[in-house]
């Protein structure tokens, strides 16, 4: 990383060039060869009139308010500006960026209405959806020109103006106001169920495919799988739990039941019959239609000898979903 020996006049450069106009005041010890004299080099520029200080953030008097800073660095942190070799800003202050930009805008055709929509930014955090930018006719026009030029930014649903804010700012203020909430909808959902896990497809459902992704990706949740007959099920667990309770859990819950295959037993010519007392706990009986009543479903589950009603001896037959079916 580049270091820069701290000055109150560049100290005043940093956050003129910082598309946000601040930043907090421990980056400045990241960069600086002198850490221990950034206190009083702050101070200083403080006395000089050519920054501001708001909390921990240090900023551009000529761009923003100590309301605004308060404000804005609630959500985000600001940014402080890429540096030269010798320790300067790579870019010109911001307020000399958007002079140049209106100039080499006036060239182009369509100016006033590009000019109004990069106008709607000021006195905003730099960011509006698309909706609150474009309010009369042919405006998403110019909006796609300004990103076409790169003007103008696009990032998921929202617009922003670069010489006003950063796409790491607007990371960050995602994470806070979106991502964050989730985060503890999510888990108390989870908290509340056995194992603290729950099928991905129900999650999906209830807060949809997109930010049940960005959730995972922000980190304290796992992905695991168990098998099932016909592939996989997927499920996320808290990943502070207990990952083998967590897949046992999982592992009951795709079991096949009988209710799973109960309704497939008309199709194949049968129907449910009562449990006789005899019958091992887990083995169920049916009638084949127009067979002999003894035919029968055998749980796989029982591995006893087992008769039917009329006295036939038996023997478990192993099926596609863990359980058999046997004639006499």
């Amino acid at each position: 990383m580049v270091k820069s020996t701290l000055t109150p006049r560049l100290l005043a450069d940093f956050v003129a060039a910082s598309p946000e106009g601040f930043f907090n005041r421990s980056e400045l010890d990241k960069i600086s060869t002198t850490p221990e004299a950034n206190a009083q080099v702050l101070a200083d520029a403080l006395a000089q009139g050519i920054i501001g200080c708001e909390g921990d953030s240090v900023f551009d008097l000529a761009r923003l308010a100590p309301e605004q800073v308060s404000e804005r660095s609630a959500l985000f942190s600001g940014t402080l500006p890429q540096l030269k070799k010798d320790g300067t800003p790579v870019m010109r202050p911001v307020t000399e960026r958007l002079r140049a930009r209106d100039e080499r805008l006036q060239k182009v055709a369509d100016y006033r209405r590009l000019s109004r929509l990069l106008k709607a930014f000021e006195g905003t955090a730099g960011y509006l959806s698309l909706g609150q930018l474009c309010t009369m006719p042919g405006d998403e026009t110019g909006v796609g020109k300004l990103l076409d030029m790169s003007l103008l930014k696009a990032s998921d649903d929202l617009i922003f103006d670069p010489l006003r804010i950063t796409r790491t700012s607007l990371t960050e203020i995602r994470q806070k106001q979106v991502i964050s909430p989730l985060c503890e909808q999510i888990a108390d959902v989870l908290n509340s169920l056995p194992g603290k896990s729950a099928p991905r497809s129900n999650l999906i459902e209830q807060f949809g495919s997109n930010a049940l992704q960005m959730v995972i990706d922000s980190g304290g949740f796992a992905v695991f799988s168990v098998p099932i007959p016909m592939g996989e099920s997927f499920w996320i667990r808290l990943k502070d739990s207990d990952p083998d309770a967590a897949y046992q859990v999982a592992l009951e819950a795709v079991k096949p039941k009988d209710e799973d295959w109960a309704a497939l037993l008309p199709q194949c010519g049968l129907e449910p019959a009562p449990w006789p007392r005899a019958c091992p706990r887990r083995a169920r009986w049916v009638y084949r239609a127009g067979k002999s009543p003894c035919s029968y479903l055998h749980d796989v589950g029982s591995r006893q000898p087992h008769r039917c009603a009329q006295g036939h001896p038996a023997k478990c037959h192993y099926g596609a979903a863990g359980k058999g079916l046997r004639g006499p």
